[in-house]
């Protein structure tokens, strides 16, 4: 009897975990990456990798960050030349205002390695 009332305490405290977690929004981005002189990658179509994570900004149409530094995962690129992509991506962090940022046409700044690297558009 004792067993049975320890089972259904044991039971009754569990959490609960949700087996499909929520999906995070992607969303298409133009990148368009520095070149070489300008202190960006030298060969980002070689060096930006699938799934790479990288920091950026969002900014507004005078240049002007409109968010703080946020990361965001890169993945399924398609390059139209060596400096220039296509891709898809996501924000890293579980309360970032997704609706906000990752809308049609919005602009960001990407960093590696403390420095500029390449600017992006929602697409």
């Amino acid at each position: 009897m004792f067993a049975t009332i320890k089972h259904l305490v044991e039971q009754k405290e569990k959490p609960k975990v949700d087996p499909l977690p929520m999906q995070k929004r992607t969303v298409n981005a133009t990148i368009s990456w520095e070149s070489h002189k300008n202190k960006g990658l030298l060969y980002p179509k070689f060096q930006v990798m699938n799934g790479e994570i990288f920091p950026v900004c969002f900014i507004d149409e005078n240049g002007v960050p409109t968010s703080l530094m946020l990361c965001v995962v890169m993945e399924h690129f398609h390059w139209t030349d060596s400096h220039h992509c296509v891709c898809t991506i996501q924000l890293v962090l579980d309360d970032a205002p997704e609706d906000k940022l990752l809308q049609k046409g919005n602009r960001f700044y990407l960093y590696h390695n403390y420095g500029f690297a390449a600017t992006g558009t929602i697409s």
